[in-house]
């Protein structure tokens, strides 16, 4: 056993010197997303927030910053387009050298993973252990996309983890208040309130509420009126749309895969799935299915229904992928197996992946709707006392 482990960490290690090496093969470091979020931070610190939405401002300091550490100057510019309290959390990493900053979010986002591995292999009571779970993760597409771009994609596995591992406990209020941090990406989000509303989970949903009316205070308070509604502006402009349409081919949900083959509004699409899946939701729970097996629809439906959603934000399926693995169903560990496969090549067969969540989802739904419930453990029936 001693032997294996170190097999795993070694190859664990091996793997993040290969995704290093993808990333400096590029030689410019300034084609990551990381970027956008420093130039964020810089901006803060600098005590010029009415600047935080200025295009043209945030070039200027994309150049500095390329300048400073000595990157090969392009004219590409990364825009911050996250909600504002977003760039309080980056403010820090942005005191600091821009390379040295890039690191340190590489190490956060590493050691986010290896956590949630641990938490999520101790709650489900999984027979593998902790660290096979954070290779096989951490070597999928999502995962090395996410870790070579400097994305968030591990903060938003993060939120999830605590979210599912504290409402399972019954701590259904902080499990609330955790949940609106989501409010720093919405779109990977939305359904989840919903959900607890469906589970009739009160105190999760008052933690929920409570938790969204504090970030927004903060974010009116320290940011004012302008900043906000300057990111609003910018999200539901016609020109934020239309910069992403050739992007959807890097999208993952069925809003972009629709928009791609024929042009529909992701907005409308978006709602239309996502009133499906709540609908799915709610016979779920009207059938009182499993909490594990709920919650996990949830995060696939989320995936399915964003509008605005990335090949590195499929990360956060790794949590329903192993929800779905404790199962013994033989037909949801085949789909489960072959959407792993699918999901390793996503680079190559990006526009296809919504159809391989589709099949996944509708066998899901199929099984916790009209057969009976997968359970994690054996339950034997408790013993009736004669009278």
């Amino acid at each position: 056993m001693q032997r294996i482990k170190y097999i795993y960490v070694i190859l664990l290690a091996l793997v993040i010197v290969l995704s290093c090496e993808i990333v400096s093969r590029n030689v410019t470091f300034e084609d990551v997303d990381f970027l956008a979020f420093y130039t964020a931070g810089k901006i803060i610190n600098e005590g010029d927030i009415s600047n935080l939405y200025n295009f043209s401002y945030q070039y200027q300091l994309n150049q500095e910053v390329r300048a400073e550490s000595g990157i090969y100057a392009t004219n590409t510019i990364y825009t911050f387009i996250n909600p504002p309290v977003y760039s309080l959390l980056i403010s820090p990493f942005a005191k600091l050298p821009y390379l040295t900053a890039f690191a340190l979010w590489r190490i956060l986002s590493l050691s986010i993973l290896l956590l949630c591995s641990w938490i999520l292999v101790k709650e489900l009571q999984m027979k593998l252990q902790w660290y096979h779970i954070a290779v096989a993760v951490f070597i999928s597409y999502p995962a090395i996309i996410a870790f070579k771009l400097g994305q968030n994609s591990f903060i938003s596995l993060g939120i999830y983890t605590a979210v599912f591992v504290l409402l399972r406990r019954g701590n259904d209020f902080p499990a609330g208040l955790i949940l609106s941090l989501g409010l720093l990406k919405p779109q990977l989000f939305f359904l989840l309130p919903c959900t607890l509303v469906m589970l009739k989970k009160w105190r999760a949903t008052l933690g929920f509420t409570v938790g969204s009316t504090v970030f927004c205070l903060i974010s009116f308070v320290i940011f004012g009126v302008k900043s906000n509604f300057d990111f609003i502006s910018l999200i539901t402009s016609s020109t934020y749309k239309t910069s992403w349409i050739p992007l959807q081919l890097y999208m993952h949900s069925i809003p972009a895969f629709l928009g791609i083959l024929g042009g529909a509004d992701r907005l409308v699409v978006a709602a239309i799935t996502a009133t499906t899946i709540l609908f799915a939701i709610f016979l779920a729970v009207s059938y009182k299915r499993k909490f594990d097996s709920i919650f996990a629809l949830a995060i696939v439906g989320n995936v399915l229904s964003s509008p605005h959603l990335f090949h590195y934000d499929l990360l956060i399926l790794a949590i329903p992928c192993l929800i779905l693995f404790q199962t013994k169903e033989i037909i949801v560990k085949f789909s489960l197996a072959a959407f792993f496969v699918l999901m390793w090549l996503s680079q190559f067969y990006i526009k296809f992946i919504p159809i391989q969540i589709t099949v996944l989802l509708i066998v899901w739904i199929f099984i916790l709707i009209w057969r009976k419930p997968f359970t994690t453990a054996e339950h034997k029936p408790e013993p009736q006392s004669a009278m």
